[in-house]
């Protein structure tokens, strides 16, 4: 809230919470409201072995799914079998980990871009109109 009061909320913000808990409702719905629709959020679903996992990405997918300015980036696809990428918590990414999470996030908000900006399609050029010659242009043309 502090960065949006102070006018600094990019256009494009990552968000990510989940992996110490479920995600309670009031914080959420004060994280949408202070974000807004006209941004874009980047949400991170999580790669844990707590209880709540599950319920989190699916909670996550709904939420992307009811709002059109929700990106979902899929670190439980890409981290999953991956323990190597994992702090000794199993749960935080180390430098490695790090990097890729940082490049899962770097895509989706390239895609998405990429989307934004595609140039719409171009309509086709009218067909010509066939000349029309009017009897003052006939008489004054030279025949050869």
């Amino acid at each position: 809230a502090s960065l949006k009061k102070r006018g600094r909320l990019a256009n494009n913000v990552l968000v990510i919470l989940g992996t110490n808990g479920p995600i309670p409702a009031k914080p959420l719905r004060e994280i949408l409201d202070t974000i807004g629709p006209k941004r874009h959020i980047y949400w991170a679903n999580i790669n844990i072995r707590e209880s709540w996992e599950k319920q989190t990405n699916q909670f996550l997918k709904k939420l992307a799914a009811g709002h059109k300015n929700i990106t979902i980036v899929d670190w439980k696809t890409a981290s999953t079998g991956k323990w190597s990428w994992f702090a000794r918590d199993h749960e935080h990414p180390n430098t490695t980990g790090s990097r890729i999470y940082a490049k899962l996030v770097f895509e989706a908000i390239a895609r998405q871009g990429a989307a934004k900006n595609k140039p719409k399609a171009k309509p086709a050029p009218p067909k010509p109109k066939p000349a029309r010659i009017g009897m003052e242009a006939v008489l004054k043309s030279t025949f050869v």
